[in-house]
């Protein structure tokens, strides 16, 4: 085809959709927008910079909104992309005002919304959406008590109510097509009813009441789970979750880690503050395992983390390291345990940052000799008295050394004391 005739075709193409689009907006019906919520509507009119009347035409191609407490509101942009819980363009942990929009049944005004936010707000219910095709929602930071018109979400694969007030979820109808659930921070008890949403790939329901987790076993598709936060005091209930990459169970009262087939799959892990004394799983990809402050002791065997990047032990009981991992681990803190030895066997040369503080070691030796890459090492609070041996680590530039009887002058490196 000759490049001017392809070159017609595609403007010709393009002057169509335009004339279409030209039509459509023609067609409709002018109706003036009789906002419920005066707040939503002052939002709406500020991004679309209009004063006067709205009507319906103004609203008709609209996809996405995002309004940050009564700071920001933005019209047409990637709402998932701009919003996410830590911050992407804008900082959500720094919006400390709220705004007043107590309810979003005006969303039946935007036919093709698809992508919600509103976020720091009073919002107390779910909009009734019955033919809504909205996708992704983000109310975190509302007053939401009720939830039932969730069901009505045909097409909602995200959701995120974290940090509202649900309390009562049990005789809720959840939308089939949700991949991405947070309910983060609210006050529910129950939540065997999310058994029933089967293609959950991601599920937070941290900073809730908890103690029941058994309705876990059905959500075989999960990916990223975060139960942290809770009052539950065993694992059997994620044991077959063979897909599983990320699992926070942090602060819960969970006394053993073991029988875990998830452990296969698992990269990340925080395990810390619970009551852990007892693993038995082998995590065979994991790259980064929390296990702080438990009731770890005596021999812990490293091996059941063969491909482990980032080790943290600190704050238990653990006097002995055993079967190190020599392949990836860079990072390794045990800070406040009863470490007498720190005994390598073999070169470590992926280690650069260590932390042995807060045991009773006396000997470093082993380090000096087995870590030659080491970059960062904290034995402040240690027995340890003779740090000549570190003169021969090349790549040392940080040494934390706080209440140590020995001469630190003797290094190159910066010392923090």
């Amino acid at each position: 085809m000759p490049k001017a005739l392809k070159k017609t075709i595609i403007i010709s193409g393009a002057i169509i959709m335009l004339v279409i689009a030209a039509f459509t907006i023609f067609f409709i019906t002018r109706e003036k927008i009789t906002f419920q919520d005066a707040a939503f509507e002052a939002s709406i009119k500020k991004a679309l910079n209009k004063n006067d009347t709205i009507y319906n035409y103004d609203l008709y191609f609209i996809d996405s909104i995002i309004i940050l407490s009564d700071e920001a509101c933005l019209i047409n942009r990637e709402a998932d992309m701009t919003i996410t819980e830590r911050g992407c363009l804008y900082n959500t942990d720094e919006i400390t005002s709220y705004g007043e929009i107590t309810s979003l049944e005006d969303i039946k005004y935007f036919p093709k919304l698809k992508k919600l936010t509103v976020i720091n707000n009073m919002v107390t219910t779910l909009p009734d959406l019955m033919n809504s095709k909205i996708e992704y929602m983000n109310l975190a930071h509302n007053s939401i008590v009720d939830i039932k018109n969730i069901g009505q979400y045909k097409t909602l694969y995200s959701i995120n109510l974290s940090y509202n007030m649900i309390k009562d979820i049990s005789n809720v109808s959840l939308s089939q097509t949700i991949t991405n659930l947070n309910l983060k921070a609210n006050a529910i008890g129950d939540a065997q009813v999310l058994a029933s949403v089967q293609d959950l790939k991601e599920l937070n329901i941290s900073y809730n009441y908890l103690n029941n987790v058994d309705f876990l076993s059905s959500l075989k598709g999960l990916s990223d789970l975060d139960i942290s936060h809770n009052e539950i005091d065993n694992l059997s209930a994620i044991a077959d979750l063979n897909k599983l990459s990320c699992l926070n169970i942090s602060f819960n009262r969970i006394k053993a880690i073991e029988k875990l087939n998830c452990g296969s799959s698992l990269k990340y892990l925080n395990a810390m503050n619970n009551e852990i004394s007892y693993i038995n799983t082998t995590f065979e990809k994991l790259r980064e395992g929390n296990l702080a402050n438990n009731a770890l002791k005596k021999d812990f065997d490293l091996a059941q983390f063969p491909s482990a990047e980032i080790i943290q032990l600190d704050f238990n009981q653990i006097s002995n390291l055993i079967n190190f991992p020599k392949e990836r681990l860079h990072t390794l803190t045990i800070s406040c345990n009863e470490l007498r030895q720190v005994e390598f066997t073999c070169e470590m040369n992926s280690i650069t940052n260590m932390d042995i503080s807060g045991n009773p070691v006396d000997d470093i030796s082993s380090v000096s000799q087995f870590c030659p890459k080491l970059v960062q090492l904290n034995i402040s609070d240690t027995k340890v008295t003779d740090i000549s041996t570190l003169k021969s680590s090349r790549e040392l530039n940080t040494l934390v050394a706080f209440n140590l009887g020995a001469d630190t002058s003797i290094l190159k490196c910066a010392v923090i004391k």
